[in-house]
């Protein structure tokens, strides 16, 4: 899995699963836990548009019982 940019200053990140799988869920979560953004997944690129205040976030990205997780910047 790949998101970039990352610290992203203006515009959107996009994110890279290497396999896509069916059923994949990607999640972002700001620094209190709380969901800010949910996507089904359903292709290998996607571009996560999201209008987010400057800060770390967590995006989650899960599909057949395995979870992958990266730190986001939000400048």
């Amino acid at each position: 899995m790949l998101v970039y940019p990352n610290p992203l200053q203006n515009g959107n990140w996009t994110l890279e699963v290497g396999n896509f799988i069916p059923g994949m869920i990607a999640e972002i979560f700001d620094a209190t836990g709380r969901l800010v953004y949910h996507l089904q997944v359903t292709t290998a690129r996607s571009e996560i548009s999201i209008t987010v205040a400057a800060g770390v976030y967590t995006i989650r990205v899960s599909a057949n019982g395995n979870i992958f997780t990266q730190k986001l910047i939000k400048l």
